[in-house]
């Protein structure tokens, strides 16, 4: 074994065997566990006891279990190391109180069990140690130095196994798992039955005041009442003596000159002259640069549209703009999934006296989009029938008129429900889709009918939910009129 074992080590080991011999009453002072530390730095690379292999082994062991044999030796390979490195110390009497303490537990054992020591184990000369004088009753208490080492024995054969220790405590319980997914919601289960129906609340604090309605104009004046009856004259009174004639006052200024009087009537027009010989024609001048066709639309809100139940719109937005009572609402016409019974949604108006049938023209559709919890599905379709028809021309599915002119379809467009709604109020999401018409089905046309509702998606899941029509906007190119 490398010489790294401590005598720190050493020391423990030596302690721990007065708990087996005997109650020490001078324990290792802590000055003394210092010094060997001090030793242990000094020696640990220059010494190499073969007996330390034991001393390492015993302090692997339960102190109770250490055979008294390498207590013994373990105690004297500890006094050869103090005795041959105590001159190391910073104060030999330091090294002198070790080997007495280290002699005091060696004499707790007998001279017989000493003697017993196999000699093998040790490289130290017992003599070395021994602290008796040789008399006539112990001839043998200090032997002779021992003889050279012999070869070393074959190993013995392995113990039996030792007995299988006390379960040690159970350990702590492990950190708890995490929890596992949320299982499939069951299905519904049967209505109850419905319970008696509870008695009236107490009837809730009367609301605030709503504000003061706009002034009626004015009403118009009542007729003004009859002229009372005019009473009699009173007695007429003597007339007063005439008072003196007053001084004349001073002139007063000249008053501001009165307007001028009319004009007099103007004098009857003299003969015209003969005409003159008309002059030759002048050249053509060069034709100007045509202008540009401006773009123009026509715009149809809400209050201009109908269904076949209603003029104005079914649905009002009360709360996008506030909460409050006095807050700005949206009306708009509400436009149920394709599947359900489709209510078209309708207006009529003048076509523009200016429009441009030989150039595209664009129907922009406006809808607004609520957040409504359950909704499914991110896809609509909207189909327009439109007819025209110019003056005195029969509109209808009976001949001689011929139904709808066209029918167009917007194609599948996205549906994005509000994100930012926030308590009571509730964001609306605009989203503008269109359709192209056809304008030489307008030619000589000036009225038009537009006809809208929902179809199935040509693709993909419809959105299963209500959208909001709000505005039309016909856009077209101007001609020069």
């Amino acid at each position: 074994m490398n010489n790294t074992l401590s005598i720190v080590s050493l020391c423990f080991l030596i302690l721990s065997s007065t708990l087996y011999t005997s109650n020490d009453d001078n324990p290792l002072p802590e000055q003394l566990k210092e010094y060997l530390s001090y030793l242990y730095e000094k020696t640990h690379q220059t010494k190499n006891i073969p007996s330390l292999e034991h001393i390492y082994f015993l302090l692997q062991q339960d102190n109770s279990n250490i055979p008294k044999a390498k207590l013994i030796a373990a105690i004297q390979d500890s006094i050869l190391l103090v005795q041959e490195y105590k001159d190391l110390s910073l104060e030999e009497r330091n090294g002198e109180s070790i080997i007495g303490y280290l002699n005091r537990n060696l004499n707790n054992f007998s001279s017989e069990d000493i003697l017993n020591i196999d000699q093998e184990n040790s490289k130290l000369s017992y003599k070395a140690n021994c602290h008796h004088k040789k008399t006539s009753s112990c001839p043998k208490c200090c032997p002779a130095p021992r003889g050279p080492r012999g070869h070393k024995g074959s190993q013995g054969s392995t113990g039996a196994t030792g007995a299988t220790g006390i379960n040690g405590a159970t350990g702590a319980t492990g950190v708890t798992g995490a929890t596992g997914a949320t299982g499939i919601t069951g299905a519904t289960g049967a209505a109850g039955i419905t319970g008696q129906t509870g008695s009236t609340g107490a009837t809730g604090s009367t609301g605030v005041t709503g504000a003061t309605g706009i002034t009626g104009p004015t009403g118009s004046t009542g007729a003004t009442g009859s002229t009372g009856v005019t009473g009699a004259a009173g007695i007429i009174g003597q007339t007063g003596s005439t008072g003196a004639t007053g001084s004349t006052g001073v002139t007063g200024a000249t008053g501001i000159t009165g307007p001028t009087g009319s004009t007099g009537a103007t004098g009857s027009t003299g003969v015209t002259g003969a005409t003159g010989i008309t002059g030759p024609t002048g050249a053509t001048g060069a034709t100007g640069i045509t202008g540009v066709s401006g773009g123009n639309q026509v715009l149809l809100n809400p209050y201009m549209m109908a269904d076949a139940t209603a003029s104005n719109p079914n649905i009002t937005f009360t709360k996008v703009y506030g909460t409050a009572s006095n807050s700005p609402s949206l009306d708009a016409w509400k436009i149920s999934i394709s599947t359900t019974t489709q209510k078209p949604i309708t207006t009529q108006f003048a076509l523009p006296q200016d429009l441009d049938t030989a150039s595209p023209i664009t129907l922009e559709i406006h809808f607004f989009i609520n957040k409504i919890l359950g909704s499914l599905g991110n896809l609509a379709n909207a189909q327009i029938n439109a007819d025209y028809a110019a003056s005195n021309m029969e509109i209808g599915t009976s001949a001689p008129a011929t139904g709808f002119a066209e029918t167009v379809t917007t194609g599948n467009f996205t549906i994005t429900e509000p994100t930012g709604s926030t308590g009571l109020q509730q964001n609306l999401t605009h989203i503008v889709t269109s359709v192209t018409l056809d304008g030489t089905k307008m030619v000589g046309k000036n009225w038009a009918y537009l006809s809208l509702t929902r179809i199935a998606p040509t693709s993909g899941t419809e959105y299963n939910k209500d959208i909001y029509l709000v505005t039309y906007s016909f856009k077209y190119t101007r001609i020069n009129v």
